[in-house]
């Protein structure tokens, strides 16, 4: 498989973000990625420019807020990290199907728990 380079050398700091695009379907304002992916405001700012530098994704007018702006992938990272997006939640879903619904919700409130926790420990509590 031919290694996309642009994706290889941000994927350390662009693939949270990238991950929370696809999978959330829709162009996400940045406060939503922040919100989503755990990383920092400032974090956030900073991997959104090395990503649009690098054509992987792209902003948009935000249309409820003319000051604003969306964010959503391109074409080329949605070929290069769709297909992987779509491998890694057909897995999740595999082995959360073979669990008893009151286990999946009582993963469901952990993680919300540890997420909590860690959104706390990093200064933003939203």
């Amino acid at each position: 498989m031919e290694r996309n380079h642009a994706l290889s050398r941000h994927v350390p700091y662009g693939h949270y973000i990238l991950s929370v695009l696809v999978r959330s379907g829709r162009p996400l304002s940045p406060t939503e990625i922040t919100s989503q992916s755990l990383i920092s405001a400032p974090g956030t700012t900073k991997r959104v420019k090395k990503l649009e530098s690098d054509g992987l994704i792209q902003r948009i007018s935000n249309p409820k807020d003319g000051r604003g702006y969306l964010v959503e992938p391109t074409e080329k990272s949605l070929g290069i990290f769709g297909p992987a997006v779509e491998a890694i939640s057909a897995y999740e879903r595999k082995l959360l199907d073979q669990m008893a619904s009151r286990d999946v919700i009582n993963l469901t409130e952990g993680l919300r728990g540890l997420v909590s926790i860690i959104r706390k420990s990093n200064g933003s509590d939203d």
